[in-house]
């Protein structure tokens, strides 16, 4: 059925030619692949037990197995290791060495879960569960180094690495990326055991570890990838990981601070906290294999800067007051100040995927301006309607900026001569359609676990508008909102909130002219849906 290859330890790249009769088998003592006519790598780390596969060509298939699904058998092994001097030393070990028939590999691949892991992907054996990684797209950086790589020679400690940034795409030879089919962003599911690493990382060759990007890596929105330079280096010419000054990763501890090097006690601090982010990249308790009582592994929520690069879907509802302000210029016309109670209004809300820094946003409203309390006022319609479109611009991992033009249907108060005698005699709200551009920012001052506090704020101007019984001129005004939110999974959120829209204009007609002032106020609840 085949021939099979123990890898005991180490880095294995091979191009297999496509033979129908025959396919390649290859075991570690975490991993079974079967390989027929393709081009691809795998490392077995033994330190930490991960087995990964970067495929280059064609399609490998990968299984995570356990030491008793193999037969092992002492032998005595020949292992070849690289000394400080740079020299090779060749000495013999007692090992246990797995022997097993292609038969008998095959039956694993069938019995156990597997993933197809296509080109330009990268898949590992998980310490923890009883599955592989899913598929993920790596750096096309790295990804074009190491197929140039075909011998995968390593530089030594000790040798000058040039270095290049994993997200510095100039000069790439593309190799090609098959799309994946889990989330970019990434993901795991404590119940099914389902992982899938962040989509653009990179491969340490010496560890076995992916090194996945941050949460605030930026979004290639035409590779499908998050790039993240925070992470460390490659070196140009062998595709070798350099992790970020002052640390080295361990196979076991995941990255650890330099103790060789002389650090003082703040940028050694600084050091720790980056250990810190970084071993979470790695998802050290998960990938690396411990003691399962010791990990806790939750579903994290998505970082604004992964929300950027998803579409995003929300339905707002809000009920609201009306206060109008009226400072009448004309004699005759009283100032008033009146209150319309029980206004509804409902708002659906489309946020584009973006590249991680903007994202397109498009929205259609509704409120129901049947009042309960009217104030003497004629209301001209029930229905209010409106529409937006702008643009969303990242900024912190707490903040973004908006900026968009509306059109709304809006309620001003106007007077009318009932019986044409040249008289005010009656006063309406009647309905104008108003033109704004808005700009403001969202700000998440406060988390919490999956909740989350902030204030959005938004400044905006209407153009002048001439209707048939009045003329609204240009005006400005203000929209506050401050909010509570709770991440209830990855792809629900919702929120509440506090809101206070104001806006001052001046009307007139040919009966009156005042300087209008106008405050909305209510309690909102808004849901949104990440996809």
């Amino acid at each position: 059925t085949g021939s099979v290859v123990s890898l005991l330890k180490g880095k294995l790249r091979s191009k297999v030619q496509k033979n129908r009769k025959k396919k390649l088998f290859i075991t570690t003592r975490t991993a079974a692949l079967g390989v027929r006519g393709t081009e691809f790598q795998t490392i077995y780390n033994p330190e930490n037990k991960v087995t990964n596969l970067l495929t280059y060509s064609g399609q490998v298939a990968i299984a995570k197995i356990r030491e008793e699904d193999i037969n092992l058998k002492k032998e005595k092994v020949k292992v070849v290791k690289r000394m400080k001097d740079n020299k090779v030393r060749v000495r013999t070990v007692d090992y246990k060495v797995p022997t097993i028939e292609g038969k008998r590999v095959q039956e694993l691949l069938a019995q156990k879960p597997v993933e197809v892991v296509e080109a330009g992907q990268f898949s590992g054996t998980l310490g923890t569960t009883e599955k592989v990684s899913k598929p993920v797209k790596i750096s096309p950086v790295q990804l074009s180094i190491l197929y140039n790589n075909e011998t995968l020679v390593e530089k030594s400690a000790s040798e000058k690495k040039l270095q290049k940034n994993i997200g510095d795409f100039k000069d790439l030879a593309r190799v090609e990326q098959k799309e994946q089919k889990a989330p970019l962003e990434g993901f795991y599911d404590p119940k099914t055991g389902d992982y899938a690493p962040k989509a653009g990382g990179v491969i340490d060759l010496e560890t076995g570890l992916y090194i996945a990007p941050g949460k605030e890596a930026t979004f290639d929105e035409k590779k499908k990838i998050y790039v993240s330079n925070e992470i460390g280096k490659l070196d140009s010419t062998t595709g070798q990981y350099i992790p970020p000054r002052g640390l080295v990763l361990d196979a076991k501890k995941g990255f650890v601070v330099n103790n060789k090097l002389k650090i003082k006690n703040e940028a050694k601090k600084r050091l720790i906290a980056a250990t810190n982010t970084l071993n979470n990249s790695i998802k050290k308790d998960l990938v690396i294999a411990t003691d399962k009582k010791k990990v806790k592994p939750e579903i994290e929520s998505l970082s604004l800067r992964e929300k950027f690069s998803k579409d995003a879907f929300r339905l707002t509802f809000s009920p609201y007051d009306l206060e109008v302000d009226e400072q009448n210029t004309t004699s005759g016309f009283g100032d008033s100040v009146n209150t319309f109670t029980g206004g509804v209004s409902l708002e659906l809300e489309w946020s584009l995927s973006g590249n991680g820094k903007y994202r397109p946003l498009i929205g259609l409203s509704f409120a129901d301006s049947s009042f309960k309390e009217s104030n003497g006022y004629q209301v001209s319609g029930d229905s209010l309607f409106g529409m937006k479109f702008g643009t969303d611009y990242y900024s912190t991992s707490r903040l973004f900026l908006r900026s968009y033009v509306s059109i709304n249907k809006e309620l001003v108060p106007t007077y009318v001569d009932n019986d044409s005698n040249g008289s005010a005699d009656r006063k309406n709200l009647t309905n104008v359609t108003l033109t704004k551009f808005n700009l403001g920012a969202d700000y998440i001052f406060a988390t919490y676990k999956k909740s989350f506090y902030g204030l959005e704020a938004l400044l905006f101007t209407n153009f002048f508008k001439a209707a048939n019984d009045i003329t609204v001129k240009n005006g400005f005004g203000a929209d506050f909102k401050l909010y509570a939110g709770i991440d209830m999974s990855r792809h629900h959120t919702l929120k509440t909130f506090l809101f206070s829209k104001i806006m001052s204009v001046d009307t007139h007609n040919s009966l009156f002219s005042s300087s209008l002032n106008q405050t909305k106020t209510g309690l909102g609840l808004k849901y949104e849906y990440i996809f």
